[in-house]
């Protein structure tokens, strides 16, 4: 699937495709089973948008730039960033993010430690 994406032959919305990769480097079931049981529950979050001069970054919790009162309606307009991309994720020393520069062209960035 995250190659069908890479190829443009199918789109998936931000937080799946994040999910997929993340879970794309876990090597075995069992290794997976490890990583679920570890896990303090799920909480809730939604990804918070910044309009970059290139493209835009979706944060996510852990993320230095992540508010902390998010807009969980998305009732606001998009926040815009007068940077680039790259300049936008240099600025802050943890990056938990996706950043779109094109429906297929996303890269994602996590330097924060999670359980799985």
């Amino acid at each position: 699937m995250l190659e069908r994406f890479g190829r443009q032959e199918l789109w998936v919305p931000p937080p799946q495709i994040y999910e997929l990769n993340r879970l794309k480097d876990i090597a075995s079931l069992s290794a997976l089973v490890k990583e679920v049981h570890q896990m303090k529950g799920s909480g809730r979050w939604m990804p918070v948008r910044k309009k970059c001069a290139d493209g835009v970054a979706f944060l996510l919790p852990g993320d230095s730039a992540y508010p902390p009162q998010p807009d969980w309606m998305g009732s606001g307009d998009m926040e815009s960033i007068n940077e680039t991309l790259e300049e936008y994720r240099r600025r802050y020393p943890l990056v938990r993010r996706m950043e779109m520069r094109g429906p297929n062209e996303m890269q994602f960035w996590n330097t924060v430690r999670s359980s799985l």
